[in-house]
């Protein structure tokens, strides 16, 4: 039988030793590494995503939940809907020109 030196057992029966926070076992959920936002990329869209930014989360879910109530309560189709908003738009654009001259 062969010597076994406590070096060559590895990293997992040498983490038992440390000292665990709930903070780091919190971290490292299911095994992770790296923190979700990191995982995910990271920026604003991680932001919305996870709801570090509540008032643009809302805003996100509420305007997905009123384009979801348009196309399926409403039956309302996304071309005509588009074209009505480039309308809108345009005509949004064409006041503020002639109230700017």
């Amino acid at each position: 039988m062969a010597y076994v030196d406590a070096s060559m057992l590895g990293s997992f029966f040498a983490e038992e030793d440390k000292p665990h926070s709930v903070r780091t076992e919190f971290n490292k959920l299911f095994g992770r590494q790296k923190p979700v936002q990191h995982i995910l990329g990271g920026g604003k869209s991680v932001d919305v995503l996870m709801w570090r930014n509540k008032k643009i989360s809302a805003s996100v879910l509420f305007g997905a939940t009123a384009v979801w109530v348009l196309l399926e309560w409403l039956d309302y189709n996304f071309i005509p809907l588009v074209c009505f908003g480039l309308v809108i738009y345009m005509i949004g654009q064409f006041i503020m020109s002639r109230l700017l001259t």
